[in-house]
């Protein structure tokens, strides 16, 4: 029954694209799934590749066909799956630095765009302003490209630091320079 699910699933959002594509001016289309948990992927990888994979290539691969870029937001931790991600045709990855670990996610820099978020789990509501600027300078450092381009996303959730606001701002416009 799942793979009727999964067939069912793919079908539903090619038609959706179909519909999507009818905009000649479109540049993307956007995509959510949290692959995710918080330290693991929920099936292994090689389920992930059998199961999922094949209807992320026929999707995406049919929005790239037509020239227009696809973003992927996932939640949680993907880095096992990034690699297939990308020669799904995914463009742009919104993706989770501290899940996944900025180091890990550098390997793919040039590959994909990043839109990695500032840890709003733990960092902006607990840690320090200096912690926050920290972050943010090596997010850029281990993750800007001129190839592949980097987003840096922040969710400002209560509970949250007034301070690590004013720092996430300070740093913010300070490494906007930089790249």
């Amino acid at each position: 029954q799942i793979y009727e699910l999964i067939e069912r699933l793919t079908r539903y959002n090619l038609k959706l694209v179909d519909r999507l594509l009818k905009f000649k001016s479109l540049h993307m289309i956007c995509f959510g799934d949290d692959l995710g948990t918080q330290h693991r992927l929920p099936v292994s990888p090689r389920v992930f590749r059998e199961l999922i994979l094949p209807s992320y290539r026929k999707i995406f691969g049919k929005v790239r066909a037509n020239n227009v870029h696809v973003y992927l937001h996932s939640d949680g931790h993907i880095v096992e799956i990034m690699n297939d991600l990308i020669e799904s045709g995914v463009s742009v990855l919104n993706v989770e630095g501290s899940v996944n670990g900025l180091e890990n996610l550098a390997e793919f820099k040039s590959r994909v765009c990043m839109d990695v978020y500032v840890d709003p789990q733990h960092l902006l509501p607990f840690g320090m302003p200096s912690e926050v600027r920290d972050y943010v300078r090596r997010l850029v450092d281990l993750l800007s490209s001129k190839r592949g381009g980097l987003i840096i996303r922040a969710e400002l959730n209560v509970p949250i630091r007034l301070e690590n606001v004013e720092a996430l701002c300070q740093v913010m416009e300070e490494v906007m320079w930089l790249t």
